[in-house]
């Protein structure tokens, strides 16, 4: 390779690919809110336009009887 750098892995190109869609559809002034409600363990995420975890939640949920 020149310069000693390695090509990109095909695992990379899908998630550059991935973000560079997401760019596309949330403005650089939004957030976006990602919500887990499985029965175990709750959790929620906000990240901004570049994929980067703003803030995180987790929460146990109350048993059913």
């Amino acid at each position: 390779m020149p310069n000693g750098r390695r090509a990109v892995s095909r695992g990379v190109a899908r998630r550059h690919a991935k973000l560079k869609a997401l760019r596309e559809l949330v403005s650089q002034d939004r957030a976006v809110l990602a919500v887990d409600l499985a029965s175990k363990k709750q959790a929620a995420v906000v990240c901004d336009h570049d994929s980067v975890v703003l803030g995180r939640r987790t929460q146990q949920p109350p048993p059913q009887a």
